[in-house]
């Protein structure tokens, strides 16, 4: 007979007690801070349907062309795995017919899914934490979207181990015309691409200014900005964007080059980058998407959100211990370990976090609660009735005892 693999389909690791811990004390303490700003949580289903995000991301995106990962379910359903959060949280949006009152101030949380070589901080599921701002199309929305993002980071430390990296695509006007510039700089240059890049020539010449390829950014040098295609008015909205950052006291470096791996951006786009991962850099990251509403058949209005992946914040952050308090309850004869299986159970229904061990004398107990890190311990003594013993809590850091009960 043969034997089953234990080991997890790749790039799907399980998440032990202290992976986990961790990555809810990222997701904790995120939500805590956009909760300030008036966001409200969403869920949507991992499964959705193909078409959403072909039509959403962009056909020449690597996301759809590349890492999507399509089921084959009994019938015509065409199903994918999540990929990222904005499609579905917009389809919920026009779905839940609630765009009327905007704006829409949104955040979610859980897994995604890309086919993809796993590596460092990249995995085939993954998890994300995003918000998304619907409704409002002003520097100051930008600016205060963004600020959120920072003091996220800056929650869980990473104020000063990041780098805010900014840049504006303009209108769906101006990236057409900055695309014929493009495409008129880089067609002589075609076969000093890489071969993504000259497939992209023909989808969208955008994409070749996100390429890791060193050939393509050789080739890109002398390349025209999208700056100086920008509108007067995106140009005076990305002027008043910087001068509230600086206002806020968020540091930041204008990246021409960036434009993100999503067709839907518009006007202003952003990532904040750690050295400390390397290449693939970006812990969170977002922008504008002014079009996407409407493509899905909702009303006219824009939108600007971020995600950031746990993951790879969970390798340059150290997660804080609680200080909450644990209790161990211990017993030495069959007759306290009843008692002390009640206590215990009374205990947790009034909100206490507290262990009870079912085996081994009172030393091992005693080792087994330091391994679970209580901080008190339950005990109990004889009282003058035969029938009843006094309760005992210990303060195993003060070393004191009080009794507080009688069982």
């Amino acid at each position: 007979m043969k034997t089953l693999s234990t080991q997890p389909a790749r790039g799907c690791p399980d998440r032990t007690a202290s992976v986990f811990d961790h990555h809810n004390w990222l997701i904790k303490s995120f939500t805590s801070c956009v909760q300030r700003g008036g966001y409200l949580g969403w869920d949507t289903p991992c499964l959705e349907n193909q078409e959403l995000f072909s039509h959403s991301l962009g056909e020449s995106s690597d996301v759809v062309n590349k890492e999507m990962f399509q089921l084959v379910p009994k019938g015509k359903d065409q199903l994918v795995l999540r990929p990222e959060g904005t499609a579905p949280i917009v389809r919920a949006l026009v779905n839940e017919k609630v765009l009327r009152e905007i704006p829409q101030k949104i955040y979610y949380h859980g897994p995604m899914f890309r086919y993809e070589r796993p590596q460092k901080g990249r995995l085939r599921q993954f998890h994300q934490f995003g918000l998304e701002c619907v409704g409002l199309d002003i520097p100051m929305n930008d600016a205060e979207v963004i600020h959120l993002a920072w003091l996220c980071l800056s929650e869980v430390g990473l104020k000063d181990k990041t780098q805010l990296i900014l840049n504006h695509l303009g209108d769906s006007e101006t990236q057409e015309k900055f695309k014929i510039e493009l495409l008129n700089y880089l067609t002589p240059l075609k076969s000093s691409l890489s071969e993504d890049s000259q497939r992209r020539l023909l989808t969208n010449p955008l994409r070749i200014l996100d390429s890791k390829s060193q050939d393509d950014q050789n080739s890109l040098k002398e390349a025209p900005q999208i700056g100086d295609c920008l509108s007067s008015q995106s140009k005076a909205d990305f002027d008043k964007l910087q001068n509230l950052l600086t206002k806020l006291g968020v540091s930041f470096k204008v990246q021409p080059q960036l434009v993100r791996g999503l067709d839907y951006y518009t006007g202003c786009v952003f990532e904040f980058q750690s050295e400390e991962l390397g290449a693939q850099s970006a812990v969170l990251s977002g922008g504008r998407y002014n079009n996407m509403i409407q493509e899905m058949g909702g009303p006219d209005l824009p939108a600007m959100g971020w995600a950031a992946g746990i993951e790879r914040l969970a390798l340059i952050t150290t997660a804080q211990k609680e200080n909450a308090v644990k209790y161990a309850v211990t017993w030495t004869s069959e007759t306290e370990k009843q008692k002390a299986f009640l206590w215990a159970s009374k205990m947790r229904e009034e909100g206490q976090i507290c262990e009870l061990f079912y085996s081994g004398n009172y030393s091992k107990q005693i080792k087994k609660a330091g391994k679970f890190g209580a901080t008190k311990i339950i005990y109990f003594e004889e009282n003058k009735n035969p029938q009843s013993h006094n309760v005992i809590e210990k303060d195993l850091q003060e070393g004191t005892q009080q009794t507080v009960g009688v069982i």
